[in-house]
């Protein structure tokens, strides 16, 4: 009978149950390299965490293809690269985590640059077509970052926020105002903070959430967070100080989602992110003195935006709106209904007194 139920306990053994997360990752036609952010861990001995770029299991209009150093897609935990081409329109690829559940390492973090418009793809042969990967990818972000720079380098507020938005391309505001469309539904693919007083640029830091349990890497100031014209959303954002800016100021946040959550103002490092891990949709930042409370970035209101804001807080989001004209509201039929039912009323009573009398 022992030898039964140990028998029994080695093959549940047998099975190992990881934590697996799976992420559908939209991008727009052209030629994309996948590698992971410098500084990753190694894997442990039994090859995790690690994650896999494969094809979805459904079929899509767009040509998807992966190519990658494994034919499996395989990237593991540290130093490779994927090569995706898409043409025909967007597409999608399934990136998946894999973490052993008694392990402390974190989940490999992944960047994403946009090579070119699409040409044949080319094979992952070796580890230095891979090192000659990234390098290219590394030079393509640098001045897709440079560029970003430039165009906040414009803007003469002390610290400004800057972001590519879903059809609205690169925009710039004032640190306080939003950024962003409220309520909009548009989602916004990458974000950053121009710094040019009262904090030093690497006294801030901030990263993205690309999915659930999946985050971007550290930024520092004056450097984009995210992607731009690859169809990819952040699904929030965390921000914190370094120690010595921190005895000054402190950061006040708040973000809208697309699928109508409203989180803050909060005034710490948590991490902004819907439950539904909806895609992010407007952020408001601001660097609040310790010494009396107020915001050095001049904003007009903490308050999340909602139906009955004030015609100053409108103004406020107008800012934001300069390359995007919004959808018409809805018109709304409540107040026709409201008069047909109060009219049924009345001729019902006229009704009634009229049969009375009658009688």
């Amino acid at each position: 009978m022992s030898d039964g139920k140990e028998q029994q306990n080695q093959n549940q053994r047998r099975v190992i149950d990881l934590n697996v997360n799976g992420h559908l990752m939209s991008l727009d036609a052209g030629l994309y390299c996948i590698y992971h952010a410098p500084g990753q861990m190694p894997a442990d001995d039994f090859g995790f965490p690690g994650l896999r770029i494969s094809l979805p299991p459904f079929k899509q209009d767009a040509d998807v293809s992966v190519e990658t150093f494994e034919n499996d897609g395989w990237l593991g935990a540290e130093k490779s690269a994927a090569l995706v081409r898409i043409s025909g329109g967007p597409g999608l690829i399934l990136v998946t985590v894999y973490q052993n559940p008694s392990s402390q390492h974190p989940a490999p973090k992944l960047q994403v640059v946009r090579l070119n418009d699409a040409p044949a793809i080319a094979s992952i042969g070796s580890d230095a077509q891979v090192a000659a990967l990234q390098q290219q990818a590394a030079a393509a972000q640098s001045a897709q970052d440079t560029a970003v720079k430039q165009a906040a380098a414009e803007h003469k507020h002390d610290i400004s926020l800057f972001a590519h938005v879903q059809r609205m391309g690169d925009v710039t505001v004032n640190a306080g105002d939003w950024i962003g469309i409220p309520d909009s539904k548009t989602w916004v693919e990458g974000f950053g903070l121009n710094i040019k007083n009262y904090i030093k640029a690497d006294d801030i830091e901030y990263q993205a959430v690309l999915g659930k349990g999946w985050m971007s890497p550290w930024y520092k100031g004056n450097q984009f967070c995210g992607s731009r014209g690859m169809a990819l959303p952040l699904c929030g954002l965390r921000v914190k100080l370094s120690e010595a800016a921190a005895q000054k100021y402190h950061i006040r946040l708040s973000a809208t989602f697309i699928d109508g959550t409203k989180i803050g103002p909060i005034e710490d490092d948590s991490i902004l992110s819907a439950e539904s891990v909806a895609p992010l949709e407007a952020i408001r930042f601001e660097l609040i003195s310790i010494a009396d409370g107020k915001s050095v970035t001049g904003s007009v209101s903490s308050e999340l935006p909602n139906s009955s804001s004030s015609s100053q807080e409108a103004e406020v989001s107008q800012k934001v709106i300069k390359k995007i004209v919004p959808s018409k509201p809805i018109r709304s039929n409540v107040k026709l209904k409201a008069t047909a039912a109060q009219a049924a009323v009345a001729k019902a009573a006229e009704r009634k007194a009229t049969t009375k009398k009658n009688k």
